[in-house]
């Protein structure tokens, strides 16, 4: 099910100026979800205004497009779908991505929300836990990329910044409710980059030392996120291949505020 339901007035899709937009080879690629912004969340002027028109300032935000709505299916512990009604599930399928993500609980299992893990026992303790007790019947569950955990995050939302009609039990007492991905900081490997679902932000920072305990969600399926695949298409644009994004070559020129960026 779509979230935000079907009936949620969209408004019209930016049709100029695209300095992004999706490939239509979707067959080849790993989707990229919508960021959840809605309509209502638009801002103009520093407040939330109605719906900027074609040609009026702020026009082309996020909530204007309306490629990928997030779409999530809840999955008994066999793997079968459930109907959106269901008051209890085990797994989430992105129906987006493809990806299938553990659902955490609060009965003190392996998937307690509150269970913790440097980020090398996530791994060697928790995941491997799941895989040998082949969790959902799969044995193939791990930590995911930042892109993959992002993918889950929800712009529209705070506290948590994902949908708990899905993606219930995210600790938001914490003031930094934190989950590590599989992806190691480039420039310090011994940082890591984590996602704080109370905001929907990541850091790749001394926030993601290995050796500090935070929260861990297991996801299985197709992994992406871990190498680049470009196209120079030899027109100012490239194409990238894992998410089927066209993107402009040459950025701008010079600085630009939001208003003239979006215009």
């Amino acid at each position: 099910m779509n979230e935000g339901g079907t009936n949620e007035k969209i408004c019209p899709d930016r049709l100029s100026r695209n300095f992004c937009h999706f490939h239509p080879e979707q067959h080849r690629l790993r989707r990229l979800a919508h960021t959840g912004f809605r309509p209502d969340q638009m801002l103009q002027r520093h407040r939330r205004d109605p719906c900027p028109a074609p040609g009026e300032d702020f026009y082309g935000q996020d909530a204007q497009y309306v490629n990928n709505p997030r779409s999530y299916t809840k999955l008994d512990a066999s793997g079968n779908d459930l109907p959106n009604s269901a008051s209890s599930w085990t797994m989430v399928r992105d129906n987006v991505t493809g990806l299938i993500w553990e659902v955490k609980t609060d009965d003190g299992s392996v998937h307690d929300k509150d269970n913790t893990y440097c980020w090398d026992d996530a791994q060697s303790v928790f995941i491997a836990e799941l895989n040998s007790t082949s969790f959902g019947g799969y044995s193939d569950w791990r930590l995911p990329t930042i892109k993959e955990l992002t993918s889950i995050t929800n712009l529209g939302r705070y506290n948590p910044s994902v949908n708990t009609d899905y993606f219930p039990y995210i600790p938001s007492s914490a003031s930094l409710s934190l989950y590590w991905s599989s992806t190691t900081n480039i420039q310090n490997s011994s940082n890591v980059w984590v996602i704080n679902f109370k905001i929907g932000f990541h850091y790749g920072n001394s926030v993601g030392e290995k050796s500090r305990t935070y929260y861990v969600r297991a996801v299985r399926g197709l992994q992406s996120g871990v190498s680049n695949d470009f196209i120079n298409n030899g027109n100012g644009t490239i194409t990238d291949n894992e998410t089927g994004l066209i993107w402009e070559q040459q950025g701008s020129n010079s600085n630009m505020n939001w208003k003239d960026a979006l215009n």
